[in-house]
């Protein structure tokens, strides 16, 4: 089982979050994305997404 993480992600750090939880999973990999946040993979914003909540429209450089 691979558990994808984003380590860019500040809301949910994944040395305290996913990392614990794959630990006690049998068989479990880690699978670590570079430079992605935590809304990296929400659907793309509409219109107004982008106008009243711009700080999840947007992932770093």
């Amino acid at each position: 089982m691979k558990i994808t993480i984003d380590t860019a992600d500040q809301q949910a750090l994944y040395k305290l979050n996913a990392k614990p939880v794959a630990s006690v999973i049998p068989g479990a990999e880690l699978q670590l994305l570079r430079d992605v946040v935590h809304y990296t993979f929400l659907a793309s914003c509409s219109f107004r997404g982008r106008l009243f909540a711009p700080e999840i429209c947007t992932d770093p450089d």
